[in-house]
């Protein structure tokens, strides 16, 4: 049997402490909403300064998230408040309900099937998948910008769940066992920051609208 030695897990983990330490804190100042964007590069490059590339520690995740947010900040480096502009957004709606406009009828033009193979572009990422524990038959799943899909019929077809904003992320799904119309969304895309978040999403009506519940990190 394979006996640990405590003085030297203790060691090692001691050795490398720092550096993950110093490569968290740029993850985790990328990830808060209220951090300047100048402020994120500078730390990314403080850690990355002495260091050669290497595939899987995050570097090419950062760049990503660099080229997204660039055209997105003011030139300051402060990022836009996005709920601000999703309030705007809402009160556009309201607007053009007021002013009785009509809405646009979309159907999908497709294509609707095809095969996968090892490398399959233009298939969209799925970040979470939830089932109704009271009708197994329906299916939620979280997209990185495409918002939240449902299906009724076991996966055969699925709709769209949020409208009112052009590109919203989902990373996890929750359903009140008790009462399968409250459903809880963590927006945002957390696989590369992709897109931006509004926190934890509620609705009380199986989908039909949403709420912000104020819970956001």
């Amino acid at each position: 049997m394979w006996n640990r030695n405590p003085t030297a897990l203790l060691l090692a983990g001691a050795l490398t402490l720092p550096a993950g330490l110093a490569a968290q804190q740029w993850v985790d100042l990328m990830m808060d909403p209220d951090v300047n964007v100048h402020q994120v590069q500078d730390a990314f490059e403080e850690y990355w300064g002495d260091k050669t590339y290497e595939k899987g520690k995050g570097w090419k995740q950062f760049k990503r998230w660099e080229w997204f947010m660039e055209p997105r900040t003011y030139p300051s480096g402060e990022r836009f408040d996005l709920a601000a502009y999703a309030r705007a957004w809402k009160e556009v709606g309201r607007m053009e309900r007021a002013q009785g406009a009509k809405s646009a009828t979309w159907t999908p033009l497709g294509p609707t099937t095809w095969q996968t193979i090892s490398y399959n572009p233009g298939n969209g990422r799925v970040n979470c998948v939830a089932v109704d524990p009271q009708v197994p038959t329906t299916i939620y799943v979280g997209t990185p910008s495409g918002g939240l899909w449902r299906s009724t019929d076991d996966g055969s077809t699925w709709s769209p769940l949020f409208t009112e904003l052009p590109s919203l992320g989902v990373s996890g799904i929750a359903i009140d066992p008790n009462d399968t119309d409250v459903i809880y969304v963590a927006s945002g895309d957390g696989d590369g920051a992709d897109t931006y978040s509004l926190g934890v999403l509620k609705s009380t009506d199986g989908g039909a609208s949403w709420q912000t519940t104020g819970l956001d990190w």
